[in-house]
């Protein structure tokens, strides 16, 4: 009894091109249902909870975090990574030994997720967490001893704030541990580690948690009108001492008109009218007129006073930048350069005037155009200005 066994069937590589198009074909696109796009997950937003905690040194802290995709809803099954921030903006915030202990974390179905640190010695510093473009800082508060907190209250004091109070709209509280106000530049001052609070000019207050009370500390305090400009400063101290353990105390932060810096380099303008104008005023100003009346001036009225001095002076023929019109009055280069000046150019009336063009009779490019080309390209400001110097010279 003899049984047939099955042959190996051997494809073309053509023919495995085409059955792999067709198991493709079969599963999706000819006839079956299309697959559905990936649903989107960013933009992301991330918050904190809360955005600041306090441990004792040595002591192990949790900060929480939640996740949400584009549309507002939580985000499961994403990673957030965790750091502990070095900001060389802020030198105080020092970590003292504190370490994290992993590196990131995947959110659960409500999109949250946690990150442990446990605490070395005293210290105020940021941890923050990232996950695509979401990212947000919680502030960790290691301290020994009690802690409390802190209401700030900032205040225009009349008179010196009443400028201020009239025209900010917007208040930045900067909160400094371990820090003085006399060790700090107001107009400039550093990053601070805890988060910088804003609240509205038109009465509010700013708390801070976690304030240990066996240090200083520093408040400073901006206000800012609609434009974003620093109408006010102010800066208060704080002592540890006069907190109140498990408690709010309320410090009030004056914030006074802000003047003109006095470390910088400033320009004052002072506008004189004279009245009855000087009689001199139309002479000056034609003076100073005439380098800006034709196209190409200041380069034809140089050439005019220019070839004008070439010739002998007298009372016949004076020094006033014209040119003799009678040949060889003003000498073999005078007329040398006379003959390249621009042909007289028309005015509207069909009359000649005095301005030159920028061709000369024979057509070739003028002189006068070369002169005026050699100031530079594009025409430089102080030469654009001169247009100005003929209403400004009566008033000199």
């Amino acid at each position: 009894m003899s049984v047939a066994m099955p042959r190996a069937v051997r494809f073309s590589p053509a023919a495995r091109v085409l059955c792999a198009a067709l198991a493709a074909c079969a599963g999706a696109a000819c006839g079956g249902p299309e697959a559905a796009p990936p649903t989107p997950t960013t933009p992301r937003t991330l918050t904190a909870t809360p955005e600041s905690i306090s441990v004792p040194p040595g002591g192990m802290g949790t900060l929480g975090f939640v996740l949400l995709g584009p549309t507002g809803a939580p985000l499961p099954g994403a990673v957030v990574t965790f750091a502990i921030v070095d900001d060389p903006t802020a030198p105080s915030a020092k970590a003292q030994g504190a370490a994290l202990a992993t590196a990131s974390a995947t959110t659960d179905a409500q999109g949250r997720c946690a990150a442990h640190v446990t605490a070395g010695l005293a210290a105020v510093f940021r941890v923050r967490a990232t996950s695509a473009n979401a990212q947000v800082d919680v502030v960790v508060v290691v301290a020994a001893g009690d802690v409390g907190a802190v209401d700030v209250a900032p205040f225009f004091p009349a008179p010196a704030g009443a400028h201020a109070a009239a025209v900010a709209t917007t208040i930045e509280i900067l909160f400094f541990d371990n820090g003085a106000c006399g060790d700090i530049d107001v107009r400039n001052p550093p990053q601070p580690v805890r988060t910088m609070r804003s609240v509205p000019a038109s009465g509010a207050v700013a708390r801070y948690d976690f304030v240990s009370t066996a240090v200083g500390y520093a408040i400073v305090g901006r206000a800012r009108d609609g434009r974003g400009v620093v109408r006010a400063l102010g800066c208060a101290d704080l002592q540890g001492r006069a907190l109140v353990a498990g408690s709010a105390v309320q410090i009030a932060l004056p914030l006074v008109d802000v003047g003109p810096d006095p470390a910088g380099t400033y320009a004052a303008t002072t506008s004189l009218a004279i009245a009855p104008p000087l009689a001199a005023a139309a002479t000056l100003a034609a003076a100073w007129r005439d380098l800006t009346d034709c196209p190409l001036d200041p380069a034809q009225l140089w050439l005019d006073c220019t070839i004008d001095a070439l010739g002998p002076a007298s009372d016949a023929v004076p020094l006033d930048c014209v040119p003799a019109t009678a040949p060889g009055a003003d000498g073999p280069v005078g007329d040398a350069l006379g003959a390249l000046r621009g042909a007289t150019l028309t005015g509207p009336s069909g009359a000649p005037t005095l301005c030159r063009g920028t061709q000369t009779v024979g057509g070739a490019t003028s002189i006068d155009a070369v002169v005026q080309g050699m100031f530079g390209s594009p025409v430089p400001a102080a030469l654009v200005q001169l247009a100005a110097a003929a209403a400004d010279a009566p008033h000199l």
